[in-house]
């Protein structure tokens, strides 16, 4: 279920503050439409890599549970393979 106020926040358009230190005046302009565009495009892109990221891990980890079960139905003890895993 999603937020509405989060949802609102995410979707506002970013901005760039430029402080002038000549003069002490900042400037706030508001990103263009291809920077907003591309903002948008990294973001997913980062949560699409972050998605298979953890999926990776996650099967890892059961890799080597399974594996690990494997070792022990072929009858090495519990000692056997925590010497051969570590």
């Amino acid at each position: 279920m999603s937020n509405p106020l989060i949802d609102d926040i995410e979707n506002q358009r970013p901005q760039h503050h430029v402080y002038d230190c000549a003069t002490g005046e900042t400037t706030i302009t508001p990103y263009t439409d291809e920077e907003w565009e591309q903002q948008k495009a990294n973001r997913a892109a980062f949560e699409a890599e972050e998605q298979a990221r953890l999926e990776a891990e996650a099967q890892a980890e059961i890799d080597a549970a399974e594996g690990r079960q494997k070792l022990l139905d072929l009858g090495l003890t519990e000692a056997q393979v925590a010497a051969l895993l570590g």
